[in-house]
């Protein structure tokens, strides 16, 4: 759903450029008031992901609406005067969870969901159902060790997103990988070592 709504958005975005190029539509003017609208959106299908990504989610939604609000004029304070104590907030919130718990090396999740900004993010799964799940990286990468996991069906699904960031996956050797996507200033490289 999300990689479907970006792409959707890109066409618009596209669309509205080329007709302000032909004097059709001044979309340049409508682009910068509601462009936090975007972030929005795209944390809106944050929580609909399955499992649902909160983080990102609070993220996306929280920034989009002080960027909402200071292009329609009601917050008048500079943007980065509100974001910098909200961002601090935020990390002194998940610092404290994340110690109150801290994952152990294996988990049992059939689904992964991670989002990581300007860090890392590592893990070894040892479901029995493993069932795939979403990375988002920007600015950062993970590694994700799916060696010791069982399919909980034939098959499973990875949403893998990195934005100027990476992510490696181990999977057992008799797994077969199919990779797709659209690397752009990027790369996808399938290097699994099959069983003879």
């Amino acid at each position: 759903m999300g990689r479907s709504l970006l792409g959707a958005l890109l066409i618009l975005l596209g669309a509205g450029f080329l007709l302000q190029q032909f004097e059709v539509f001044q979309f340049g003017n409508v682009f910068a008031t509601w462009w936090p609208m975007i972030l929005i959106l795209l944390g809106a299908t944050q929580l609909f992901a399955k499992p649902p990504a909160y983080t990102p989610a609070i993220i996306l939604i929280g920034l989009g609406a002080v960027f909402q609000m200071r292009t329609l004029g009601y917050v008048q304070v500079s943007v980065f005067r509100l974001i910098w104590p909200l961002l601090l907030i935020f990390i002194g919130i998940r610092i404290v969870m994340n110690t109150a718990n801290r994952p152990i090396p294996g988990i049992e999740d059939s689904y992964i969901n991670n989002f990581n900004i300007f860090s890392g993010y590592e893990t070894k799964v040892t479901s029995s159902a493993f069932k795939g799940g979403s990375i988002t990286s920007v600015f950062g990468g993970s590694e994700i060790d799916l060696r010791e996991a069982k399919l909980a069906g034939e098959e499973a699904f990875m949403d893998i997103t990195a934005i100027f960031g990476g992510s490696e996956i181990r999977v057992p050797s008799h797994w077969i990988v199919k990779a797709d996507g659209l690397p752009i200033f990027g790369g996808i490289d399938n290097t699994t070592k099959h069983e003879p």
